[in-house]
């Protein structure tokens, strides 16, 4: 639950500081919101991986 309110915190300053046309703050918010982003999707296709059951290939 913390990381979401974060996240919003996050978007909620993005957008404050577009509208202060403080491009360069705005900017690095927006690249850490990314990295979280790909950290998490990493992290969820780790765990889909790592909890998914063997398969049987058969040579062919």
């Amino acid at each position: 639950m913390i990381n979401i309110y974060l996240y919003w915190q996050f978007r909620i300053a993005l957008y404050e500081e577009v509208l202060r046309l403080n491009y360069p703050a705005a900017h690095a918010i927006a690249l850490v919101l990314l990295l979280i982003s790909l950290l998490m999707l990493g992290l969820i296709a780790l765990l889909q991986r790592k909890n998914q059951a063997p398969s049987l290939r058969l040579p062919l």
